[in-house]
């Protein structure tokens, strides 16, 4: 393995991942992968992302869901494609928001689940099915939390921690 700095979609890099010929790249990160990178596996790009997709691509997705006053947040496991946390989604699981929780609590819950939305997609793609998951969210993108999301989070009682 090697650690990236920055950028993966540097020349280095890209070379080193060629060279172990995946079939697959899961990223679990907030790098942004580059035309190249997505063409290096043989099946595809996937990416873990803590919402429902459609709805709530983008940054801080769990606080624009409870800023939004969402009764669910989720885990959703998508192809990548060059426009962020918008590739076909392969799997996906609803998580309610329980009176108490926090942004922390809710990533936690989100995190729990991330392995087992990453090996339904993971056995779909195995077996050659790629194929979306179809649901009723609407689309929407969040870029970094402003200070309007902050405070209107503040001011509903919302708690980091």
């Amino acid at each position: 393995y090697f650690y990236i700095k920055y950028s993966i979609n540097k020349e280095e890099y890209l070379d080193k991942i060629r060279k172990t010929q995946p079939d697959v790249i899961v990223s679990s990160n907030t790098l942004i992968f580059g035309k190249d990178i997505l063409r290096i596996p043989r099946a595809c790009c996937i990416n873990i992302h803590s919402a429902l997709l459609p709805a709530y691509g983008g940054l801080w997705p769990v606080l624009q869901a409870y800023r939004n006053k969402e009764e669910y947040v989720g885990v959703s496991v998508h192809v990548m494609k060059r426009r962020i946390d918008q590739g076909m989604v392969l799997s996906q699981i609803k998580i309610k928001i329980e009176d108490g929780d926090t942004i922390a609590t809710l990533y936690e819950k989100c995190f729990e689940k991330s392995a087992d939305v990453m090996f339904v997609a993971l056995e779909k793609i195995a077996k050659s099915d790629i194929s979306p998951l179809t649901n009723d969210f609407k689309p929407s993108y969040y870029s970094f939390p402003t200070k309007k999301h902050w405070t209107e989070f503040r001011k509903m009682g919302g708690r980091f921690i």
